[in-house]
């Protein structure tokens, strides 16, 4: 595979380079581990640093047989962190990501760590050119995996809920998440309980 190098900031098309490994990185895998659905090496994570996989789980411990299939594969064996999530997250959403990483993960049980080889390029890995690697589990648990009760559904918002925080965040609104003094996050957290009103600014201020 392709190595990148440097600052995702530094004004490269990272966005263009990612998609291309991403694609890249699928065709390989269709070839070697078909179960996975879809990948993103965040430009942030320069790539080797960090891999978010989505894998279509068919037996109790699945995610973690991906993650040391990853650390096995070519430049992908230099990748420091792999979060397996299901194939219903859209591992292209950082924000559901962190989601399902935060309500997912018993880090006792679902956090591996391990030691592979580190890039050479890698100012921080150890003098005997190995590196410590995570790799986090972020799947629905299985009662065979030890959790016996029914892993539940996700919580979603009504459509009109849905709707209405996304007009209260629009440009056209007045209490949009550019209004001084309010917190991006507080038309989700008001609008639930203001469906027939506007929500009270005072009560989401920063």
């Amino acid at each position: 595979m392709i190595q990148i190098l440097g600052n995702p900031k530094s004004g490269c098309d990272g966005v263009t380079r990612r998609e291309a490994l991403n694609v890249g990185g699928l065709s390989l895998f269709g070839l070697t581990l078909p179960q996975v659905v879809d990948m993103n090496l965040p430009v942030e994570g320069i790539f080797h640093n960090l891999a978010i996989i989505s894998i279509d789980k068919r037996y109790p411990g699945h995610a973690k047989k991906v993650m040391h299939a990853i650390w096995g594969l070519g430049q992908l064996a230099f990748t420091k962190i792999v979060i397996i999530v299901d194939k219903d997250v859209n591992v292209h959403d950082l924000r559901e990501v962190c989601w399902k990483v935060g309500v997912n993960i018993d880090p006792k049980y679902d956090c591996l760590l391990t030691e592979g080889i580190a890039d050479v390029l890698d100012f921080d890995r150890p003098p005997a050119r190995t590196v410590r690697q995570a790799g986090d589990d972020a799947t629905r648990k299985w009662a065979e995996e030890g959790y016996p009760w029914v892993w539940p559904d996700p919580c979603v918002f009504p459509a009109e809920v849905q709707a209405r925080t996304t007009y209260l965040r629009s440009p056209s609104s007045p209490y949009g998440e550019n209004a001084p003094g309010i917190r991006t996050i507080w038309p989700t957290a008001c609008s639930i309980s203001s469906r027939n009103s506007p929500p009270n600014p005072a009560r989401c201020s920063s």
